[in-house]
């Protein structure tokens, strides 16, 4: 049984239109980024107040206490019972867990851990496979390997598990939807048609394979970030943390708010929008970039790439190969149009000297300033300063 889309349906594929009312470029807007994290707050209250009410209806008819330090198996206690059981685990269970039962919760008491044996890291500690209503929460694991795996296991409720040992721990989930909250690991895959929300403590992510997650990183350590959504994916997320790279390819969709990054990448014809924060250099190819208020794309190369922006900032442009920006109340450095490329400046933008080559054409609007070097304005071509009303110039 597949999750209902009905508070999903706002998890991502909602990218709003912008709400420009600035004049040129401001700074990134306080008041506007607190509105827009209360939202993605409230829009991933809803997920979890749906998916724990899924959740619950599962009812667990039973509970059990397993006391691992008295020589009992957290493992066989959950193969024994058809489901519908909640299990209080106690102490250190030294061995690998494997749900397939639906209605399965388990709840650590204080100090409980989970530390299988390391022969084999190759198997996550926690294997959940074609589980339903499954809840796993308040377990510390001590483990080498990967940490969990979730396969066509929906809803799936994951609370506080924390790792002792933060080495190359994953979390990979096909195939199943659910909440991830007070979580950290290394590295998270959400794949195969997954539907995934909540605040995990991450430093890699990739989303694919149809896969859709909104989260609200707390960035942990590690020596390299990054994010990845590919294969017809999406994604949402707010995070104050620095990203080493962002990609985002394969018709996917992101829309990304507060957050830094060396170096975003755009291709295959995916739509991405930025918020407030931006990346130091984009690479956009195939695809369209949205950039609202108070955001910005660093420096920005684009190849066959529609960009739009609105109160946003950008250090430099260069658009290649019929690429095309439509620029408002926007403030741009220096910028080159190439191969067939338009600009339309537009709405008090101001941009810094524009070149142009192998007939690339400018657009501009009252109240936009900048310069012009051989650049068509009306089918003629330009080169000279603009200020004002540049339509007296062009005749």
């Amino acid at each position: 049984m597949h999750a209902p889309r009905t508070c999903l349906a706002a998890i991502l594929v909602s990218l709003c239109a912008a709400d420009a009312t600035l004049g040129a470029a401001p700074p990134p807007n306080p008041a506007r980024s607190a509105v827009r994290l209360a939202l993605r707050r409230s829009r991933l209250a809803a997920f979890l107040a749906e998916t724990r009410q899924r959740v619950e209806s599962f009812a667990p008819s039973a509970t059990r206490r397993v006391n691992c330090d008295l020589g009992q198996s957290l493992n066989e206690a959950v193969q024994r019972v058809a489901g519908y059981t909640t299990f209080e685990v106690v102490g250190t269970c030294r061995e690998h867990l494997r749900v397939r039962r639906p209605g399965i919760r388990i709840l650590g008491a204080p100090r409980a851990s989970l530390a299988p044996p390391s022969s084999d890291p190759e198997i996550p500690a926690i294997r959940l496979e074609s589980a339903s209503g499954v809840e796993i929460s308040g377990l510390l694991v001590d483990y080498a390997g990967a940490l969990l795996s979730a396969t066509d296991t929906r809803p799936l409720l994951l609370g506080s598990i924390t790792l002792a040992d933060f080495a190359d721990q994953a979390v990979v989930l096909r195939d199943s939807a659910g909440y991830i909250g007070g979580i950290d690991a290394p590295r998270l895959v959400v794949a195969e048609h997954s539907i995934v929300g909540g605040g995990p403590r991450v430093s890699d992510v990739t989303v694919e394979s149809h896969s859709t997650a909104d989260f609200l990183f707390y960035a942990i350590g590690g020596d390299v970030r990054d994010l990845t959504v590919r294969d017809h994916s999406t994604l949402s997320f707010w995070d104050q943390a620095r990203w080493d790279r962002i990609s985002v390819s394969g018709q996917s969709r992101a829309e990304l708010d507060e957050y830094g990054a060396e170096l975003l990448e755009v291709s295959e014809n995916s739509f991405v929008v930025l918020g407030n924060g931006g990346p130091e250099r984009t690479v956009c190819s195939d695809s369209t970039l949205r950039v609202d208020e108070g955001a910005s794309a660093g420096t920005l190369v684009a190849d066959r790439c529609a960009i739009a922006a609105t109160g946003a900032f950008f250090d430099a442009l260069e658009l290649r190969d019929h690429s095309h920006a439509d620029l408002v109340y926007t403030r741009v450095g220096p910028v080159v149009l190439a191969r067939f490329s338009d600009l339309a400046l537009r709405e008090n933008t101001v941009v810094g000297d524009v070149t142009c080559s192998l007939h690339s054409r400018v657009a501009i609007e009252d109240g936009t300033t900048g310069t012009l070097t051989a650049c068509w304005v009306r089918q003629k071509q330009h080169t000279a300063e603009f200020d004002g009303d540049p339509a007296e110039r062009a005749r």
